[in-house]
C-alpha cells in the first residue's frame, strides 16, 4: 500500500493521460453506436423481406429503419460536436 501511495505522489497523473483515456471511451461508445446501427438497419430490411406483405409488419420494418439511420446520424453529429468541442479544449 505504501509503495502505491508513493509512487502516486512521486509521479501524479498527467493531464494528457487522462484525455486520452476519455478519448478511448469516447471512440468505444461511438464504434458500438454505429455497428448497432448497422445491425438494425439489416434487421430492419429482413423483418421487410419477412414481412410477405402485411401492412403491420412493413409499418414496423420501417420503423426500425427509420430509427436506426436516426440513431447513426444522431452518432455521426454527437462525434462531430464532441470532435469539436475536443479541439478547442486541448487547442489541437
Amino acid at each position: 500500500m505504501d509503495r502505491i501511495v508513493r509512487l502516486l505522489l512521486t509521479q501524479p497523473p498527467k493531464i494528457e493521460e487522462f484525455f486520452s483515456s476519455i478519448d478511448g471511451m469516447v471512440e468505444l461508445f461511438f464504434n458500438v453506436v454505429i455497428i448497432a446501427s448497422v445491425l438494425m438497419t439489416i434487421v430492419g430490411g429482413v423483418m421487410m423481406m419477412l414481412s410477405s406483405g402485411d401492412p403491420q409488419k412493413v409499418k414496423q420494418a420501417q420503423g426500425t429503419i427509420t430509427w436506426s439511420i436516426f440513431g447513426l446520424i444522431f452518432g455521426l453529429l454527437a462525434r462531430v460536436i464532441i470532435g469539436v468541442i475536443w479541439s478547442w479544449l486541448i487547442g489541437a
